[in-house]
Order: C-alpha cells, then sequence, then structure tokens
C-alpha cells in the first residue's frame, strides 16, 4: 500500500513539472518574439536591456525551482530505493526462513522414512493381550491392526494364577477362540503332509537306491530292513491336530503364569514371509533357534500355530522321549534323535533320510545346531550335522517318491533350503541355576517322569519376566554352500538377532565394577548403557526407566540392603556364573571393542612398567597393538559368535574417536593420556567384559604344563575332560587363595573355548580316540620347545589380565605362575571327585 502511495505522487510531481517547462518555454518563445520585433521597429538599447534582465530573472527562477524539484525527486527516489532495499531484504529473509523450514522439514520426513523400518523392527506385539488372542489369523498379520497390538513400552500386568484363570468365564472363551481361529493343516506344498507310512516308504526306497548303487545292485536284507524299520519307529514324528490344539490351549495358559508378556518382533517374522513368498522353485524351510531353554521349541510352535504357518518337526533328544510325554510330542510334531550317533552308519543313514523326506515332503524342519541347551548365555558352536544332511539334500540326486495314494512322483532338480535363524530371549530362565551348577562340575540329573513333574510343578510359581522372540535373515543353502561357512553364518545372525533384556543390562552392570553400588546408581548407569548398546545397531528391550532397576533385581532376585545398596554376592561362583549367563547376551555387541581396548591397555600397562610409572603419558607402538588385538580377535571369535572384522581399521576408528588418544603418523605411534584412559566410563566397562575370559585362558594355558613329561621318556595322555578337570582345579585352588579375582572363569565351557584356541594357535592338538566320544590333547612340539612356547603363552596373556590395584600404590600385574606352582595347585585334581562345593552357591536367606 505504502508503496504504491509513494508511486502516486511521484507521478502527480512528475505532470506538473512538464506544465512548468511548457510555460517556461512559451514565456521564452514569447519574449524573444518581442524583441525582435522592438530591435526590428526601434533598436531602442534600454529597452533590449530591460527585457534581457526580465527574461534572466524568469530563466533563474524557473532553474532553482527546477533544481529544488530535482532535489525533492532524488531524495523521493533515495527514500523508495530505501524502502526497496529494506523490503527486499525482509522478502530474501523470510525466504531464506521458509526454505531453511522447507529443508528441516524434508530432512526429518527423510529420516522418518529411513528410519521408519528401524524403529517398527524394534516394535514388539505382546501375543498375551487379550485383543491379539481374539483376532484371527488374518488380523494379527494385517498391516492396520499391527498397531493395536504393538508394545509401546514393556510393562509388568497384573499377576494371574491357574486357578484364577480356570475360574474366570472370560480367559475360557478367549482360549476357545484363540484355538478355534489359529493353526492350518496344510504343509509348505498348500496339501496335507504325508502319513507316517508314506515316509516309510519313501524312506525304505531311498535306502535300496542308495545300498545298490554302493554295492553293485545288492538289495536290503531282511535283516537290514528289520533294524531300519526300528530305527524309524524311534525317529518318526506323527503330528494330529487335535493334539495340537490341546497343547496351544495349554500353553496359552501357561504363559500367563509365567511371563509378564511374550514379546514378538513382527516386522522380522513378516520379512521371513515375505522371503518364503518369493521364492521360486523347490524350497524348504528351517528353523534355527536359539537354545537357552526347554520352552524355545514350545514358543515357536506356538507362533507357527497363531499366525498360520505350517507347523515345524522339531528335532528333539531321546532323552525327553518319555512314556506319555513322548507320543505326546510326537503327535505335536516332534522326532526324537540319539544325543550320540557314534559310529553307526545305518542310523546315519536312515535319520538323514526321513530328514530329507521331511523336507521333500514341504514340512518346516526345526533343529538346535548348537547340539544342546547353552549353559553359558551365548551362542555355542555350531554342530555341523544336521548342516551337513541339509547340504546333502539340496546337493542330492533327484529321485522317485511315492505319496500318500502310492504314485510315484519325480523330484525337481534344483533344491533350495531356508535357514531362518531365530533368537529367544528371557528376562528369566528358569534352568538357569542348575547350568550354573554343571558349569562346576556338579552332574547333571536325568530326565524322567519324577524330574519333569517336578519340574512343572515348580513352573506354577515362577515368574521369568518378560520374553522376546526375533527372526534373523534367511540363510539360503544351495548346491555352491559350502558346510563351515553356512554353518558359522547361521550361528551369527543367530547371536545378532538378539534382544538385549533389562536383566542382561543389569547383570552387567553388576559384574563391571563390584564394588559399591547403590540403586541410584544403577538408574544413572543403566540409562547410559542402553544407549551405547543401541549406538551399536542392538536391539534393547525397553521400560520405563524407573522401572527397569527394580524389575531386574526381583527377577535376578539380587538382596538390597536397607540403605537401598545392592548386594550381588558375586565371592560365589555360582552366582557369578548366572549373572555370567545373562551378561553374555551382550557380549557380541562389544567384542570388537574388547579386541582393540584390551591390546591397547596391555601396551599401555606394559608402558608403565617398564618405564617411569608415574608418568601421565605413554607412547605406544600402533603396530605392536594391531598385532595384539588381531590376536585377542581370534580368541574372541571362540567364545563368542561374530562375523569377521578388520580389526585394524576398527582400531584406527578408535584411536581417532578416543580423547585419551593423540595419534602421530609419521612415527606410527600413539600417545595415551593414562588419567583420561582409566576415567573414561566406555574403557572401564568393555575391560570388565575382556578380563574374564583372558582368565579363562592364561588358566587354560598354566593347565598344559601336565602336558609335559616329568621323567624322559614318559608318554602323558591327557583327555579333554580330564585337561578340562585339571583347570578348573587350578582355578579354584586359586580362587581360594585369592589370586584369581573373577569367579566366572571357573566356567567349563569357557576353558574347552580356550583350548580350542590354543589348538588353533598350534600349541596343541585334537586325537580322536576309537571310542569316538573321547579327545586326546597333545603338545604340538617337543618337551624344549614347548616348555619355551608355554612359557610366552603365559607370560603375555598374564600381561592382559585384570591388574592388582592398591589403595596407596601403583596398580600391579597379576602374579604369573611358574611351571612348579601351576603342578602343585593340580596335584589335588587326582584325588579330589568334584569341583564343586557348597561354599560357591550364595546362601539362601535374604539379606535385609
Amino acid at each position: 500500500m505504502m508503496s504504491s502511495s509513494l508511486a502516486l505522487v511521484v507521478a502527480i510531481k512528475t505532470h506538473q513539472e512538464e506544465n512548468l517547462l511548457d510555460n517556461v518555454e512559451q514565456t521564452k518563445t514569447l519574449l524573444h518574439f518581442n524583441l525582435d520585433q522592438r530591435l526590428m521597429k526601434t533598436w531602442d538599447q534600454n529597452a533590449i536591456e530591460k527585457d534581457w534582465r526580465t527574461m534572466t530573472d524568469i530563466n533563474e527562477s524557473v532553474m532553482i525551482d527546477l533544481n529544488g524539484r530535482r532535489e525533492e525527486e532524488e531524495e523521493e527516489k533515495e527514500l523508495m530505493k530505501k524502502i526497496k532495499d529494506k523490503r527486499t531484504v525482509e522478502v530474501e529473509k523470510r525466504e531464506r526462513q521458509e526454505d531453511l523450514i522447507e529443508d528441516q522439514m524434508v530432512q526429518l520426513i527423510q529420516y522418518n522414512e529411513e528410519n521408519e523400518g528401524k524403529r517398527r523392527q524394534h516394535c514388539f506385539i505382546n501375543i498375551m493381550k487379550p485383543s491379539w488372542l481374539l483376532a484371527s489369523i488374518e488380523e494379527r498379520c494385517a498391516e492396520r491392526t499391527i498397531r493395536s497390538f504393538m508394545t509401546q513400552s514393556v510393562r509388568n500386568e497384573r499377576e494371574l494364577n491357574l486357578v484364577q484363570q480356570l475360574v474366570d468365564v472370560r480367559f475360557a472363551l478367549m482360549d476357545c477362540c484363540f484355538i478355534y481361529q489359529s493353526g492350518v493343516e496344510v504343509n509348505l506344498l498348500g496339501r496335507p503332509p504325508s502319513s507316517v507310512d508314506t515316509h516309510y516308504r519313501n524312506v525304505i526306497s531311498r535306502l535300496r537306491e542308495i545300498k545298490a548303487a554302493k554295492e553293485d545292485g545288492i538289495e536290503c536284507s531282511s535283516v537290514d530292513i528289520q533294524r531300519v524299520t526300528r530305527i524309524f519307529e524311534s525317529l518318526k514324528s506323527d503330528m494330529f491336530m487335535p493334539a495340537v490344539r490341546c497343547l496351544g490351549w495349554l500353553l496359552t495358559k501357561m504363559w500367563r503364569l509365567l511371563f509378564y508378556g511374550l514379546h514378538v518382533d513382527l516386522e522380522s517374522l513378516d520379512h521371513v514371509r515375505r522371503v518364503l513368498e518369493v521364492s521360486e522353485g523347490d524350497v524348504s524351510v528351517v528353523f534355527a533357534p536359539t537354545h537357552k531353554s526347554h520352552l524355545d521349541y514350545l514358543i515357536i510352535s506356538y507362533l507357527c500355530f497363531a499366525y498360520g504357518i505350517p507347523l515345524p518337526r522339531i528335532a528333539a533328544g531321546n532323552n525327553l522321549d518319555l512314556p506319555l510325554v513322548g507320543s505326546f510330542l510326537r503327535a505335536n510334531g516332534s522326532f526324537f534323535i540319539r544325543r550320540s550317533l557314534q559310529n553307526d552308519r545305518l542310523y546315519k543313514e536312515v535319520l538323514e533320510q526321513y530328514v530329507h523326506e521331511l523336507l521333500r515332503d514341504g514340512n518346516p524342519v526345526e533343529v538346535f545346531i548348537e547340539g544342546g541347551r547353552s549353559r553359558h548365555g551365548r551362542v555355542c558352536k555350531p554342530r555341523l550335522g544336521f548342516m551337513s544332511m541339509f547340504l546333502n539334500y539340496v546337493k542330492g540326486t533327484p529321485h522317485v517318491a511315492y505319496n500318500d495314494d502310492a504314485v510315484e512322483k519325480k523330484e525337481e532338480a534344483k533344491k533350495t533350503i531356508l535357514v531362518v535363524p531365530i533368537s529367544l530371549d528371557y528376562d528369566k530362565v528358569y534352568e538357569v541355576d542348575g547350568y550354573a551348577n554343571q558349569l562346576l562340575g556338579k552332574p547333571k540329573e536325568k530326565e524322567s517322569l519324577v524330574v519333569l513333574f517336578r519340574s512343572v510343578w515348580d513352573l506354577f510359581f515362577l515368574r521369568l519376566g518378560h520374553a522376546y522372540v526375533r527372526f534373523g535373515k534367511p540363510v539360503s543353502l544351495t548346491k555352491t554352500s559350502t558346510l563351515h561357512d553356512s554353518s558359522e553364518l547361521v550361528a551369527e545372525r543367530m547371536q545378532n538377532s538378539g534382544t538385549i533384556t533389562s536383566t542382561a543390562i543389569m547383570s552387567a552392570l553388576l559384574m563391571w565394577k563390584r564394588a559399591y553400588v547403590t540403586e541410584k546408581m544403577l538408574e544413572t548407569r543403566i540409562v547410559w548403557l542402553a544407549e551405547e548398546l543401541e549406538k551399536r545397531g542392538a536391539t534393547v528391550a525397553h521400560m520405563e526407566n524407573e522401572n527397569m532397576v527394580a524389575h531386574a533385581l526381583l527377577i535376578l532376585k539380587v538382596d538390597m540392603k536397607a540403605n537401598r545398596v545392592v548386594v550381588p554376592q558375586l565371592q560365589h561362583p555360582v552366582r557369578a556364573l548366572e549373572l555370567g549367563f545373562y551378561r553374555n547376551h551382550l557380549l557380541h555387541v562389544f567384542l570388537p571393542d574388547m579386541a582393540v581396548i584390551g591390546a591397547l591397555d596391555a601396551a599401555l600397562r606394559q608402558h608403565a612398567r617398564c618405564d617411569e610409572p608415574y608418568l601421565t603419558q605413554y607412547k605406544v607402538d600402533i603396530w605392536a597393538v594391531q598385532q595384539q588385538a588381531k590376536k585377542i580377535w581370534r580368541f574372541l571369535r571362540h567364545i563368542c559368535r561374530h562375523e569377521a572384522v578388520d580389526i585394524e581399521a576398527r582400531l584406527a576408528r578408535f584411536l581417532a574417536d578416543t580423547s585419551a588418544c593423540d595419534v602421530d603418523a609419521s612415527s606410527g605411534t600413539v600417545t595415551i593420556d593414562v588419567n583420561r584412559w582409566n576415567a573414561a566410563k566406555l574403557t572401564s566397562f568393555v575391560l570388565s567384559l575382556h578380563w574374564s575370559f583372558m582368565d579363562s585362558l592364561w588358566l587354560t594355558t598354566q593347565g598344559l604344563w601336565c602336558l609335559l613329561s616329568t621323567k624322559e621318556g614318559d608318554d602323558i595322555e591327557r583327555t579333554e575332560c580330564d585337561m578340562v578337570r585339571r583347570v578348573q582345579i587350578l582355578a579354584k585352588e586359586l580362587f581360594m587363595c585369592q589370586e584369581l579375582f573373577h569367579a566366572e572363569a571357573l566356567c567349563m565351557e569357557s576353558i574347552k573355548q580356550s583350548l580350542d584356541f590354543l589348538v588353533e594357535s598350534g600349541v596343541v592338538r585334537y586325537e580322536r580316540l576309537h571310542d569316538g566320544k573321547s579327545r586326546l590333547v597333545r603338545l604340538c612340539l617337543n618337551d624344549i620347545e614347548s616348555t619355551r612356547v608355554l612359557n610366552d603363552f603365559t607370560r603375555e596373556i598374564n600381561a592382559c589380565r585384570k591388574p592388582r590395584s592398591f589403595l596407596w600404590r601403583q596398580d600391579e600385574r597379576p602374579r604369573n605362575l611358574t611351571r612348579e606352582e601351576a603342578l602343585k595347585f593340580m596335584e589335588n585334581a587326582q584325588s579330589s571327585q568334584s569341583i564343586y562345593a557348597k561354599w560357591m552357591a550364595p546362601p539362601s536367606g535374604d539379606c535385609h
């Protein structure tokens, strides 16, 4: 409005000036005409001068008026320019703000789009919700209804006992509705599974083909057929849908007794479903879940039943083939195998052909490639038996099989198996106290009906917190797949698919500094550790911060004094192994950091010992740290499954990101500020994870002294079990003498994994005994060379252990043992019958 008014004023003034100029010109013309007339007529000089003066005065007045008008015009133009410039600046500023807001909105939208999948992947669905139980299979999978089932934050729901569930009509109707709407009676091929008789005929047919091919047309004898029949009868699975629905009803009741919530990552499950849908050709499915509890296979079958996935045939140990129980489990898809096949070739062939027949028939197969339940909480080294069978299936030649109508059908030539890794994680594993005792050498209680009923009775009084299920990226097995690489890849994805529970975080914090800690201190640390885990891409089960500490301490049964000081009782090996079981769930997240920080810390302490001990800065050679980190990394990959990592690159990135480290690229060294290094929270935490396993490796290396002959010509033979027992005796004696800081270093499995690393390093080797069960452990070199190697190894590993701390002086390296000292500690191994002792378990009474 202001700009239009100014334009109007300028136009009016311009018009007035033009009129004035016209008048001046007319006046000048008239005067000149009059002057000419007078000159011509009279030539009067006085008149001419008078007229000239008049004309001059008029010109001056006109010029003054024009100059004034020009000045006003220039001022107006200057004002207009200022207004225009101001307006332009404001417009540009507003446009920049709008562009900035638009850019921020675009970035926010892009960020949301990029992270939508990731955020959804970390959203779990609680399958114990009434709305989920009442939904149909289609509604449980539909995108529009998923959000109503999502777990925004984990909470502890109201506890219900069995009597309340049975009396409450609402639960009865809801459970019946769930059973009615769930389950499918077809396999992956879209048809009902073949009968047991059909499986038997196809197995016999295939075995006859194999025998004829191997022995030039010789057929199986009647004795062989009878033995095959007995083996098949001990294996077979005979699924029966009424039994499946009965088990589903019982499990729905049991989940309410055991868990506050059973949470499933539906995004990962949908990803598996999409992979199966787009797969072409002859595709079979194998579920490979982690194995921490007997509840694992029940949960997987329950999820398949609920989401309309064909029920898997489950490979179970024959120790569960108990009277009545075994028949019920067979009706729910289980088939039973021996724990050890030994040298029974016929049994192996029958088992392999039966597994192939199940895959060929379109049935998913569920196997635990770890072999048995993990007693230490980490994914165990994969057993190659089943993986070898799967690869033989995809690489084998097609043959003729029969369907239920005894009609021949030809297999497709191209076969593929999708192995789906699954991680099951619990706030509490009800068997964990038994695991700790077994890792300390206490014999496992044999399964029986009495033991089973006692375990079921105990379940009525247990609360296991929350359970989480996540599906990993499937591993495709084809003709080009290799046994070792495929098995390791499946195990790594099983490990990486895990959910970090509140009890895992709490256990890691309790085992961190092992000193005075209060509930408030834990609340601060638990937030920090959860952020560090999420920064590294881990899936963390979230609870409200104020509830997480209380919930975890309650589930773990950690004592607390009246002044809110937490007492974890880690001086008892059983308690240390129980908490270590849960802490190991997050070990793989920090595994590369353990190698890098462990190597740097060892190099730093070596310089502090050799140089002036009270310096605040030390210069360390980067190449030496790289070599040490690589060696530690090779050992840690035996401890925990992890994909290959470029340790040199991780070390370089860590040095660049850490404020305590100053890299000098020209000299290839790094200067470390000791005070800032020791004060770093991440460094301290990672070293607490690292040191306990270095203790196990050091103990195992010290135990190898018993393999050296005491007299010339003596040939000492030690089995693997005997070696582990001797190392545990050594650890027990050192712990009682307070020469060993970490009680969890007594763990049997950590010692076995340390032996595997020493085999890889060329220090010892295994020799299989004739019985097929046991292995001998032998040194790879002669006694003189072995003595030198063991001395170097024990010295090097001892430098990586936790230093001895003192209030009044500098930290010291832990004491290393000589050969004579180690052998003296292990003398008791011959007379001791059991490593386990009552003092290893904490007292049952609570601390107040």
